[in-house]
């Protein structure tokens, strides 16, 4: 048996290297595809965090805005007594 020629190890090379290329390029792409899962989850995490965050300052701003709004109007009017909102 003869060794192969330069150009048919030249062709089996290259096929080599564009197999190893291809395996590469792919195995960045599924790595990228999973990181960009993993941020999409975490700012979905934050987002719901943040909107329940406000959603809870907002009543708190409205509780108190009802009780200033509650004093002033029995200061108004005469009425002294004590009354808590019970949520």
């Amino acid at each position: 048996m003869h060794s192969p020629s330069l150009a048919t190890r030249r062709i089996l090379n290259g096929a080599g290297a564009t197999l190893l290329i291809a395996a590469v390029v792919g195995y960045w792409w599924l790595l990228m595809a999973g990181v960009v899962v993993l941020v999409a989850a975490a700012l979905r995490r934050w987002w719901r965090f943040e909107v329940e965050a406000h959603r809870k300052e907002t009543a708190l701003l409205a509780d108190a805005e009802y009780q200033l709004l509650l004093h002033s109007t029995r200061r108004a009017t005469g009425d002294s007594r004590h009354t808590t909102n019970a949520v």
